[in-house]
């Protein structure tokens, strides 16, 4: 039994000596001394230390170069990111420019509205002047150009708001409510193109019956016609009164309510065409001529009133086209 034990250990022994031997299996380097008759020096450099060190070398090399050819790419792209930036810039200015001019010719725009609308158009400058804050008048060099730029950028969009926002909603309205108030507008005579002649105008004149010798104040126009012939209003709106009573002083009368208190009267008519109530446009027939009430002749009175003032006077209104 101790035989076998012996050889089992002779033998592992010997497999564990050549086992080192082969790991340690590389170039040997003697160092002889000069001059010298001492010993040679041995030194033993492993296959495995040979590799670990080429290996080393190997890895270094190609990470360094790895890492410079990154460094060069990054470099390129870092320079092509300036140059576009720097193209940005200059069209970032120019856009810049293109807006201010465009925000100067709405401004314009929006005056002319303004004189359209209202004709004191400088309160739109003014208006505006005190709302935006302009960029401080520095020197401008490159490093603050960009930051000039936002500035301007930044007032040139607070000034458009204003403009679109608020001035051209204001000019706008307004400029709608004149083309509204010219619609409604009573414009022309009371009768067709070449049809009548005006027979007594508006203010001051004689009694025609002869009841006072002071006069008395006519708050029309008479267009004298003959008997029969349409009287058209002047002016879209509807009719708020009608009166077929042919002994009161407007005999037969209508009287058309256009808009803003303005409204229409068509005095001394044989018939009516319209009943209150009645919407009319510009041009409708609303009577025909007679000489009922207080009337010497054939002809139709026509008044232009606000509110519940007296007539004023239609002359103005009859000359608008």
């Amino acid at each position: 039994m101790l035989e076998k034990i012996r050889n089992y250990l002779r033998t592992h022994l010997h497999l564990w000596n050549r086992r080192r031997e082969k790991a340690w299996a590389g170039l040997s380097v003697l160092v002889f001394p000069e001059m010298s008759s001492a010993p040679p020096t041995r030194i033993r450099i492993n296959y495995y230390i040979l590799f670990f060190v080429a290996a080393l070398i190997v890895s270094v090399t190609l990470s360094g170069a790895v890492l410079w050819i990154a460094r060069q790419f990054q470099t390129v792209q870092s320079v092509s990111a300036i140059e576009k930036r720097k193209v940005l810039l200059s069209n970032f200015h120019l856009l810049l420019t293109e807006k201010r001019a465009l925000v100067e010719r709405s401004r314009d725009q929006m005056e002319a509205f303004r004189e359209l609308s209202w004709k004191d158009s400088s309160e739109l400058a003014e208006f505006i002047q005190q709302r935006v804050r302009s960029a401080p008048d520095t020197e401008i060099t490159p490093a603050s150009r960009l930051e000039h730029d936002l500035v301007a950028l930044r007032n040139l969009t607070q000034e458009s708001n204003i403009i679109l926002g608020t001035a051209a909603h204001h000019s706008l309205h307004m400029i709608w409510n004149r083309a509204y108030l010219s619609w409604v507008m009573p414009r022309g005579r009371p009768m067709m193109p070449g049809i009548g002649s005006i027979s007594s105008g508006y203010g001051g004149r004689k009694d025609p019956f002869g009841r006072t010798m002071e006069g008395e104040f006519h708050t029309g126009i008479d267009f004298a016609a003959a008997p029969g012939t349409p009287i058209i209003a002047t002016a879209p709106g509807m009719v708020m009164m009608t009166v077929n009573d042919g002994n009161s002083g407007y005999g037969r009368y209508v009287r058309i309510h256009h808009a803003f208190g303005i409204s229409t009267l068509y005095a001394h008519c044989t018939e009516l065409n319209v009943e209150e109530g009645q919407r009319v446009d510009r041009g409708d027939v609303v009577g025909f001529v007679g000489k009922t009430g207080s009337a010497t002749g054939y002809h139709v009175h026509y008044e232009v009133r606000f509110g519940s003032e007296p007539g004023r006077n239609p002359a103005p209104f009859i000359s608008l086209k």
